[in-house]
Parts: C-alpha cells; structure tokens; sequence
C-alpha cells in the first residue's frame, strides 16, 4: 500500500497518469503490461519497485533495457537479508 500511496502523491503534480508506476506481486499481467508501455514510452519517470520484482529475469531484462531517471527501491533491507 506505500508505494500505491507514494505513486497516488506523485501522480497529482502531474497532468500525466503514467508520470509515477509502482511494480510489485500485487499487479496482474494486464497492468503489469501498463505499465511497461509507459516506461517504454517515456511517460514514467519514477517507478518504486518491490525486492522481489528484481529477483525476476523478465524484469531485470526489462529494466536493464529502459530510459528511466529513477527508481526507488521499496523494503531496501529485505536486499541485504536475503544476502
């Protein structure tokens, strides 16, 4: 719920919806989808993105292969935990 409450903040300084995304296990494929074309498209510029997103390869290929000025890493402690 943070980082829906985080991209909710974001998204009202901006005309554009997909300004601010979020990406995490509680996504379906479809929005999912959404939210890689507006990352593709340029349109997001700040996507917080849960641990276990990057323990994904479809992910971290994706991600690797984008123009994104910033991403923020949700539950950053789990990282050093997991080891």
């Amino acid at each position: 719920a943070l980082m829906k409450n985080q991209v909710d903040a974001m998204r009202n300084f901006s005309e554009e919806d997909g300004v601010a995304h979020f990406l995490n296990s509680s996504l379906n494929k479809q929005e999912i989808e959404k939210v890689k074309q507006d990352i593709v498209s340029g349109k997001t510029k700040l996507l917080y993105v849960a641990p276990e997103s990057l323990t994904k390869m479809e992910n971290i290929d994706f991600l690797q292969n984008v123009p994104i000025s910033f991403y923020a890493v949700d539950e950053a402690h789990c990282i050093s935990e997991w080891g």
